[in-house]
């Protein structure tokens, strides 16, 4: 018996499993019905994507073959699969879908646009597919102005949205063609660019006129955007105690001393940020120069283990703010280095934390804040 030409070609790719190892790579990790040709080819593949069993809806939607194929397998031809085409951008999929009475709704033409398949937006359009001011901001956030310019040519509305998405993700170009069209905008254009650091698509908008409020700055911050923040502050935006504050929560210590040197206020949730995420450098630091703090000391409900190891080494004491309850892990450790566990229990109304402490020979109550101690790392 003579072996096919199929049989013969299998057995020579599987005489180099590297190279048919290499070759699925590009199917994938979503094309396992299709990638099951023999049991051998399976197996190569599914090693590549962690044996995930997994064919997804683009995977079917490139050929009519495929897509037959898999209706067969048990696809359910629904709007989805629409969807899934015109992410794909197969427009002869989409049309015989169509032809066979297969729904579709916005969605379809939403990943036309976020994926710039200009021609199956076109063709969308012209055979009755909804669109709203989601799709324009879609297109918008992509980059693709194409699409864009194809959509409003078309009548389909648009919102500050489109503004917004285009600035977020840096299309000056997208953003100057919306706003000559009259696309609204708000300040949260200046402020999103802030956080993306997309200073030159913020100095355009700036000297378009676009309003901006204390938010800018403090969206900068949040990123650690300094040359940001530096040219913000310096044209003139105004900025409030976040700015210090959202600086603190996210470690950018060099961001809060910029904006101190400047003279931005900061409050008593500046060092609170700082200690709720363990940012004791940070926190150090905005206390040496004279950061507002609570009193109180810090709220062992509310603070990172480092943050009260650091207190607790220079004799900030500890309380029980009954915010949210805090993390049960944070709380017993801290009872098991001093806080009176039958305090804690009175305050967060549970016996949890009381019988731990007893267990291993915590406080019981009779001070209300542990004594200072050496500095010491714990976990």
């Amino acid at each position: 018996m003579t072996a096919s030409v199929a049989t013969i070609a299998t057995a020579t790719a599987l005489a180099n499993f590297d190279l048919t190892g290499f070759v699925l790579s590009f199917l994938g990790g979503h094309d396992h019905v299709f990638a099951a040709v023999n049991k051998e080819i399976l197996s190569l593949y599914q090693g590549q994507n962690g044996g995930a069993a997994l064919t997804s809806r683009e995977a079917a939607c490139t050929s009519i073959a495929r897509l037959l194929w898999a209706r067969d397998c048990g696809l359910e031809w629904d709007e989805h699969l629409m969807a899934a085409a015109a992410k794909m951008g197969c427009l002869d999929t989409l049309r015989f879908l169509l032809s066979e009475g297969v729904a579709w709704d916005e969605e379809t033409m939403f990943q036309a646009a976020q994926h710039g398949h200009l021609a199956v937006v076109e063709w969308a359009y012209a055979n009755g597919c909804e669109a709203s001011e989601d799709v324009c901001a879609a297109a918008a956030a992509a980059g693709h102005l194409h699409v864009l310019q194809a959509l409003r040519a078309h009548g389909c509305a648009w919102d500050e949205e489109v503004c917004l998405e285009a600035a977020t993700h840096n299309h000056l170009d997208v953003l100057q063609w919306a706003r000559e069209q009259g696309a609204p905008w708000t300040a949260q254009v200046a402020a999103f660019a802030a956080r993306g650091g997309h200073l030159a698509l913020l100095q355009w908008a700036s000297e378009a006129g676009c309003a901006w409020d204390t938010s800018c700055c403090a969206l900068a911050a949040d990123a650690g955007q300094l040359e940001v923040l530096e040219w913000a502050h310096e044209a003139g935006c105004p900025w409030d105690d976040w700015t210090c504050t959202l600086a603190a929560r996210n470690d950018h210590l060099e961001v809060l001393k910029f904006a101190r040197a400047h003279g931005c206020p900061w409050s008593e949730q500046t060092a609170k940020e700082a200690a709720k995420y363990g940012h004791t450098e940070l926190l150090e630091w905005a206390v040496e120069h004279g950061c507002p703090h609570s009193q109180e000391g810090l709220a062992v409900d509310d603070a990172t283990r480092a943050a009260l190891v650091w207190a607790r080494a220079r004799a900030c004491p500890w309380y029980v703010g009954l915010g949210d309850g805090g993390d049960r892990d944070i709380l017993l450790w801290a009872v098991k280095r001093g806080y009176p566990a039958a305090l804690l229990a009175e305050q967060l109304g549970t016996s949890e934390v009381a019988g731990n402490g007893a267990e291993n020979g915590a406080g019981n109550g009779a001070a209300e804040e542990p004594a200072a101690a050496a500095p010491v790392v714990e976990a």
